[in-house]
């Protein structure tokens, strides 16, 4: 499960990147939650499509998720934290 006060936090640290792509390893330098812990969040924000995400491979060693906040669907993400 995803605790909300942890959602809320990990998406006001994703709202500093702006419209910018980062990486897991970027978002672990603004809040203090293990990467599992992140890849988990934001394989969620992914699926209620408030983050965009690509793949890159580069020539050696494994590909690098990338995210990016989606305008769009931004604001659907409060619904899910705590009220």
């Amino acid at each position: 499960g995803l605790d909300k006060k942890t959602l809320e936090k990990l998406w006001q640290a994703v709202l500093e990147f702006e419209f910018a792509w980062f990486s897991t390893e970027e978002l672990t330098f603004k809040v203090t939650i293990s990467r599992v812990s992140i890849r988990k969040y934001l394989d969620f924000l992914t699926r209620i499509k408030a983050l965009k995400m690509e793949i890159n491979y580069g020539a050696v060693g494994r590909p690098v998720h990338l995210y990016q906040v989606d305008s769009s669907y931004k604001n659907c993400v409060q619904d899910y934290f705590v009220k």
